[in-house]
């Protein structure tokens, strides 16, 4: 196989349909025709594993119709990055042992009271709070912004407790260098459309494990309604006013991410949930740049989240912020690379 080589049932224009399903006996034929001329041994064999971590592939993100998609500047970045990952994932089937899909999962009503969703919180007047706002320690202390009702009986917990604890959320993520709290729309519901994989890559996926035996496993975040997890490996504030543990990290599945031969990152959004797994990467790797120098982030398999205002520009844009975070993942030895350029060709490959 060459890097050039791509299925003959492949369409990029499917990254496009929010219907679109893969045909298994399409696949499976193809596979057998690809194995019967490629020779390759079982993924599992391999002395030198790669893995692929897709981050957060869902319709919700990826497709316009999508309750929080990812447009980028363009107005087509999630689309294009999904045609550009399942191509990837053709192109170099040999290479890729191991892949994480991701799968940002939230409750439906009337579990649907998460820290970052607008029922969670209301104005000090009492009103509603909108999508896209940003929360500061300062908003939380002077009661601009206040949690609800509803929340309180969700949780079952006071409504001193549940002030105290959001000040401190507030105040830790600062501390930490994190983005402040935000408040998103409903999106990823668990048992909706738009919690599904996209469809081009749920089909590049299935024909690689059929190919040599790819090993699929996925990863479910976000249930959690006390904080965000943006990150595959843990959230993003883990632990009460009070230090009672919320949550821990996952710190095995990091050190077998980070024991890999390779580990290959792309997904949405750049700025959001693959920006803090990389973060939690970094930790992980305590300033070790033989193990930084094993992450490559494909920066044309992802974009920045933008909300645009309807007049041609946006609310919030945060490409600017990923270019830089980039550059600083450069400067550890993570590699930032293109899914266009042959993989042989990356640096220390």
């Amino acid at each position: 196989m060459t890097h050039h080589d791509i299925p003959s049932f492949f369409d990029p224009k499917n990254a496009e349909l929010w219907d679109y399903r893969l045909d298994d006996k399409t696949v499976r034929a193809e596979a057998q025709k690809w194995r019967a001329r490629g020779n390759l041994a079982p993924a599992t064999d391999a002395s030198k594993q790669v893995y692929l971590l897709i981050i957060d592939a869902q319709k919700d993100f990826c497709l316009p119709q999508g309750a929080l998609y990812v447009g980028g500047r363009s107005g087509r970045g999630s689309v294009d990055d999904s045609s550009r990952i399942a191509q990837f994932m053709y192109a170099n089937a040999g290479h890729i042992s191991k892949i994480i899909p991701s799968f940002d999962s939230h409750d439906k009503p009337p579990k649907a009271f998460h820290i970052f969703s607008p029922p969670f919180w209301e104005t000090s007047s009492g009103g509603a709070v909108a999508p896209h706002t940003d929360m500061t320690v300062e908003d939380l202390v002077s009661g601009r912004y206040r949690v609800t009702d509803a929340a309180l009986s969700a949780l079952g917990v006071t409504r001193e407790w549940l002030t105290a604890y959001v000040c401190h959320y507030a105040k830790v993520l600062k501390e930490n260098g994190r983005q402040p709290l935000h408040i998103w729309p409903y999106h990823c519901i668990v048992g909706t459309e738009g919690h599904q994989l996209m469809g081009v890559i749920e089909e590049a996926m299935m024909f690689l494990s059929l190919l040599h035996q790819v090993s699929i496993c996925p990863v479910y975040k976000g249930q959690e309604m006390l904080f965000e997890s943006y990150s595959i490996f843990g959230g993003e504030v883990l632990t009460t006013h009070h230090g009672k543990v919320l949550g821990q990290k996952d710190t095995r599945r990091m050190r077998e991410c980070l024991a890999a031969y390779r580990l290959i990152i792309v997904g949405e959004a750049a700025s959001h949930c693959v920006k803090a797994t990389i973060e939690d990467l970094i930790k992980e790797t305590r300033g070790n740049r033989a193990l930084a120098d094993k992450i490559y982030v494909v920066e044309d398999c992802m974009s920045a989240v933008t909300v645009p205002d309807g007049h041609g520009g946006f609310y919030a844009d945060y490409t600017q912020e990923v270019r830089e975070t980039f550059k600083y993942f450069a400067s550890l030895g993570i590699h930032v690379v293109k899914s266009t350029d042959p993989i042989e060709s990356w640096p220390s490959f």
